[in-house]
């Protein structure tokens, strides 16, 4: 799916011979709204997990690391509530979501 982002303008998928989704790579990927959010936590990791967990958000924990699936638009919030608890994080990235993301979460339930 990468090479499809990079080459193509438009992207259709098909179901069963039928056109179920037609778009732009770029504009497919944001229809799942979810992003992913990793961070290395220096210190608060049990505060950082229970702040995620009320927010009913989903997160992987390993090691000082955590990778938090949430709403794009809630990124800051989110952020801001983390500083504002004393949760000390060293590295950061925000993980968009991708054609590939699109893909698996219309495939699934999808008859081939």
């Amino acid at each position: 799916m990468t090479e499809v982002e990079e080459m193509c303008d438009r992207v259709i998928f098909l179901n069963l011979g039928k056109i179920f989704a037609v778009d732009t790579p770029q504009g497919l990927a944001r229809r799942n709204s979810m992003s992913k959010l990793e961070l290395m936590i220096e210190d608060g990791l049990k505060r950082l997990v229970e702040m995620a967990k009320k927010e009913h958000f989903t997160y992987l924990e390993k090691n000082r690391f955590i990778t938090i699936t949430l709403p794009e638009e809630k990124i800051a919030s989110f952020l801001t509530e983390i500083g504002s608890r004393g949760i000390v994080f060293t590295e950061i990235e925000i993980v968009r979501p991708s054609l590939e993301d699109f893909f698996l979460s219309v495939s699934h339930g999808r008859s081939s």
